[in-house]
């Protein structure tokens, strides 16, 4: 992590020594994410009967949760190298939520209710990429360096989650339009952002019996504006 920071500072500063044009703004962004997971490992809760305590035992599973609504703000510096017209980059730092929503049984008084629950994951997200302008449109190609700052999450994942990864890398790809009103510009784009990478680390425990994986996907609908 502290590496890869070292390296976006560098980054940031050699591209501000050569650039042509600089702008700041902020974006606020609407997502909707969620998880697939895949050979996922859940731990049964103990169980005592007549003083006599239930081994806990494991097993796995495969799919995809449903999608959470999340929020994200953001702060970028947009840098135009020289002799680039058509071309930037875009370095930016922020709040971003990710998570997703899952249906679950909650047996009560010997009935069982169809319950809902909202799981939320809270990360510092630092981003860099390239944009390609085309007359009024655009094309961002980048990636997020996201890190775990707290998460909510439903006691049934409390096992789960208690072996997630902190940090993560993923790509994304954005279409958008320069937007013209009065005097100023806005942007808004479309962004999706898979994730290759699996969030879970069981340790040796599980080596040989489980390849449990968990990965992100997020799409975003963002609105910026440059100063």
């Amino acid at each position: 992590m502290k590496r890869l920071l070292i390296l976006f500072v560098i980054f940031c500063a050699t591209d501000y020594l050569y650039a042509q044009k600089i702008q700041l703004g902020v974006r606020s962004s609407l997502l909707l994410s969620n998880q697939n997971y895949d050979m996922l490992v859940w731990q049964e809760k103990l169980v005592t009967i007549n003083d006599i305590i239930i081994p806990i035992s494991y097993f796995a599973s495969s799919g995809k949760h449903d999608y959470r609504m999340g929020l994200g703000v953001n702060t970028f510096v947009e840098i135009y190298p020289y002799e680039a017209k058509n071309i930037s980059i875009l370095l930016g730092v922020g709040y971003r939520q990710k998570g997703f929503t899952t249906q679950y049984i909650n047996l009560l008084g010997g009935s069982t209710i169809n319950e809902s629950s909202n799981n939320r994951f809270d990360h510092l997200s630092i981003s860099l990429a390239e944009r390609f302008y085309i007359n009024s449109y655009y094309i961002t190609l980048g990636g997020y360096l996201d890190y775990l700052i707290g998460r909510k999450t439903h006691s049934e994942f409390e096992y789960i989650f208690s072996h997630y990864k902190k940090d993560e890398l993923s790509p994304f790809i954005a279409f958008g339009k320069n937007i013209k009103v009065a005097q100023s510009i806005f942007q808004i784009d479309l962004e999706v952002n898979p994730s290759f990478k699996n969030m879970l680390d069981f340790g040796n425990f599980f080596v040989g019996r489980y390849n449990s994986s968990i990965k992100n996907f997020a799409i975003s609908l963002n609105i910026s504006y440059r100063f």
